[in-house]
């Protein structure tokens, strides 16, 4: 699926930036295969200097330092006195920088400094590799750490928040679509229902950025932080996000396999917290893009019927979470952010005193499309408020 052409929204242009120059993203595996092409040319160049073609001994430190805390943060009694540490946090997420192995964001080789010749200048402390690993690790770290980082502390910087985001979206935007090779791949509608029915595992790095970024903004405080980043932002991350999800008769064969259901649970409820705490002109910007939600409503009305049992859909967190994804945005755009819901999420908002601006309610989303209202209201035991969601996208005020 294409992007459109860039929109204006009120003071906000939204392009797909993942195919302009506009904006460089640093995306991991562009950075894993730039260390194995340079491995070579950066050992005989070592080998020069005499190093052996091998990390410095600082890298060496810090990768054995930085596997440590990755272990530490895996046991539940470090979890809080590590997430709370804000200068821990800070140091994880600047080793992360591409400078740290000599790169700019887009991947160039840092330009050299006016004041200073090129013998003078200390080579970087990575090389390209150990910064792919130490980005690994951070990640699985934030993952470990998320419900306890203190990003609503006064005395968080906020540059470290768009570089935690920075760190988990470059394992995301990884994949754009490429998820279900069996729709594009094999000859003939026979071959792709077989293929889909072979067991084939999700991208582990993958899986746990977007269990990072679940993570991380699923608390109300942390929404409103994240809220801030730039719109572009998290206009890619949301697209990428949709092209996560199964679209073809293949690609719902293999959602059946039980780690693909909780993999696409997982991807939803990202978008879910993307689309909760995103400033009023990203949400304006979401609902006039029918076409993306287009794939929410396909998913919806392929797999709340499922099992005639709601209780029983073994699809039936995946279809609740695409319901409230629905009912923020069908209660208009007067928010600002995650800040004017803070009682619809899921926890922190009690704490805080935000006022809370007025929702303005449309007709549902789901009002005048044939047959579902017949099709979804046969599914019995629904829980309360999957109805309730259910029965205010239906209605035509």
């Amino acid at each position: 699926m294409v992007v459109d052409a860039p929109v204006m929204v009120g003071e906000v242009v939204f392009e797909d930036t993942r195919k302009s120059t506009s904006k460089p993203r640093l995306v991991h595996s562009a950075l894993v295969l730039l260390g194995h092409e340079g491995t070579e040319r950066l050992r005989s160049e070592r080998n020069e200097e005499g190093g052996g073609g091998r990390s410095t001994r600082s890298a060496e430190i810090i990768l054995v330092i930085v596997n440590i805390i990755r272990n530490l943060s895996s046991q539940a009694e470090n979890v809080v006195i590590l997430g709370q540490y804000i200068p821990l946090i800070h140091i994880l997420t600047a080793i992360c920088e591409p400078s740290m192995a000599g790169l700019t964001v887009s991947l160039q080789p840092l330009p050299p400094s006016s004041s200073s010749s090129s013998s003078s200048v200390p080579p970087p402390p990575f090389s390209i590799l150990d910064l792919s690993n130490v980005r690994k690790d951070v990640l699985y770290i934030l993952s470990n750490l998320a419900h306890d980082i203190p990003f609503s502390s006064p005395s968080f910087p906020f540059p470290v928040v768009q570089s935690i985001f920075d760190i988990v979206t470059s394992f995301i935007f990884d994949h754009d679509g490429d998820l279900y090779p069996s729709s594009t791949t094999t000859s003939s509608t026979i071959d792709a229902l077989t293929l889909a029915r072979t067991p084939v595992p999700i991208p582990v790095y993958l899986d746990l950025g977007i269990a990072a970024f679940s993570r991380l903004t699923v608390q109300d405080e942390n929404r409103l932080v994240f809220g801030k980043l730039p719109p572009q932002d998290l206009w890619d991350l949301y697209t990428t996000l949709i092209r996560l999800l199964p679209v073809t008769e293949p690609d719902f064969i293999r959602s059946t396999q039980e780690t693909w259901t909780g993999f696409n649970e997982r991807v939803c409820l990202s978008i879910y917290n993307l689309v909760f705490l995103a400033p009023s002109s990203l949400k304006t910007h979401i609902r006039a893009k029918t076409g993306l939600l287009q794939i929410l409503v396909r998913i919806l009305k392929k797999l709340y019927s499922y099992n005639p049992l709601f209780k029983e859909n073994s699809f039936g967190v995946l279809c609740r979470r695409i319901l409230e994804t629905f009912g923020v945005l069908n209660e208009g755009g007067e928010g600002d952010g995650a800040g004017a819901w803070l009682d619809f999420g899921t926890g922190g908002g009690k704490e805080m005193e935000v006022k809370k601006k007025p929702r303005v309610e449309m007709p549902g989303w789901l009002t005048g499309m044939p047959g579902l209202f017949e099709e979804f209201f046969r599914v019995k035991d629904a829980d309360a408020v999957t109805f309730e969601e259910l029965d205010g996208l239906m209605s035509d005020l």
